[in-house]
């Protein structure tokens, strides 16, 4: 389901710095229009592409921090799509991608919100690669120190991997409570309902699951994809026929061309 699809944003803030290296002069307005090309090019899902044109970038500046942000963080994103498990090779990209954060951070030119923003990237990439502790260490310098500032610029997506990431850790009241925290901002907002309700079914809290799904499909009773959850926490619950009956319904109301149509079939067949 593409709408759910939690593509780890490249966040490389658009911001210009003007200076110059003692070396010869750095033209940072066109790095930073180069580094934009890259971000829509990833945005486009054309990962491959994107890293080919940083690692251009960081060929003709070597030196430049911002530069090996961009280079670095596209190589870890291919490293994602492409399943790598080299731990040598993602360790170094990491640690080339922290050491460009923090010479960036010397820079007092450089806004801190945009330096926050860099850090929140770099802590979803830590949980994507499986360093949960080292991510959760992240997001509480920079997510809970700034909550008030990530809710205003809508980095939602945060706040699921930080949870995600305690609840890898079985932190799991803590994951709720960051859950809890955005909802008294943002209210039943889909996106992060929808990950409530996954984080309780993961850990097996298929009764919690339901009455989250129960409560927001009440205020909207037509939403396809929360119903799916739904029934599937009947079927956690081993409620058979309520699952059964749940999916059939489901199945009536959406069309043979909605994605979620042929696994609502399969698992109507199972039951």
């Amino acid at each position: 389901m593409n709408k759910f699809n939690k593509c780890c944003i490249v966040i490389l803030t658009a911001f210009l710095v003007f200076a110059c290296n003692d070396s010869k002069p750095v033209n940072y307005v066109e790095i930073q229009k180069r580094i934009n090309i890259i971000q829509q090019i990833y945005d486009k899902g054309e990962t491959k592409r994107a890293f080919s044109l940083s690692q251009k970038l960081l060929n003709e500046y070597p030196s430049e921090p911002i530069v090996k942000v961009a280079y670095f963080t596209t190589q870890l994103q291919l490293y994602k799509i492409e399943n790598e498990k080299d731990t040598k090779l993602i360790e170094e990209s990491l640690s080339g991608l922290n050491q460009a954060y923090d010479n960036l951070s010397k820079n007092p030119v450089i806004p801190k919100d945009a330096l926050m923003q860099m850090r929140l990237g770099y802590a979803m990439l830590l949980k994507d690669f499986g360093y949960n502790k080292r991510a959760i260490s992240e997001f509480k310098k920079h997510y809970d120190q700034n909550f008030d500032f990530v809710m205003q610029i809508g980095l939602g997506i945060v706040v699921v991997q930080y949870a995600e990431a305690l609840s890898a850790t079985v932190q799991l009241e803590e994951a709720r409570s960051k859950y809890a925290q955005q909802q008294k901002i943002i209210g039943d907002e889909f996106y992060l309902i929808y990950n409530m309700i996954k984080l309780e079914s993961e850990n097996g809290y298929f009764d919690k699951a339901l009455a989250i799904a129960d409560n927001y499909l009440e205020k909207h009773p037509y939403d396809p994809d929360i119903a799916f959850e739904k029934c599937k926490a009947y079927k956690g619950l081993s409620l058979f026929e309520e699952s059964k009956s749940c999916f059939e319904e489901l199945s009536s109301k959406i069309g043979s061309d909605d994605p979620l149509f042929k696994e609502v079939t399969e698992r109507l067949n199972s039951l």
